[in-house]
């Protein structure tokens, strides 16, 4: 049986043609391993899932009539899987770790996050006065550098000195 070949392999040519620019222009000096590689390829991805998050939760929820915090669960589920998954083939394609593995692990990690969020988010607002959406983004800031070196070391295992 002949083993399928890599998802990118199987897109029109226009689509690889934007996956190869954009892999080339997130590399660090061509260095696709770097960690300042990693960051902008993690980053890229976080906004990206984040603005999906968004948007499904307001459909979900606008459209659909689903109660609101049902609607954030399962739009931070869907959100969080694609994020993953992206990832998985792009920003973190020499990872060894097998898909599903990594993807519990991920999505643990994702869960520590909303936690975090949740508790920096009342610290800030609540506690020192500081204007939510301040402090939205502050507490962002903090929750994706934890989120990222969680994924780095925990979920994809790269350990190696970058």
């Amino acid at each position: 049986m002949k083993k399928e070949g890599r998802i990118v392999d199987r897109l029109p040519v226009f689509l690889k043609d934007i996956l190869i620019a954009l892999d080339y222009y997130t590399s660090y000096k061509g260095d696709r391993k770097h960690i300042v590689s990693r960051i902008i390829k993690y980053t890229i991805i976080g906004v990206s899932c984040f603005l999906i998050d968004l948007l499904l939760l307001w459909f979900f929820t606008s459209y659909l009539g689903v109660y609101y915090l049902l609607s954030a669960g399962v739009s931070f589920l869907i959100a969080h899987s694609l994020n993953y998954t992206i990832n998985k083939h792009w920003g973190f394609r020499d990872s060894k770790i097998k898909f599903l593995h990594g993807y519990w692990k991920f999505i643990f990690i994702g869960a520590i996050g909303v936690g975090l969020t949740v508790l920096l988010m009342y610290l800030l607002v609540d506690i020192w006065d500081v204007y939510y959406i301040t402090a939205r983004i502050i507490v962002a800031a903090v929750v994706s550098v934890f989120n990222f070196g969680s994924n780095l070391f925990f979920t994809f295992k790269i350990h190696k000195k970058q």
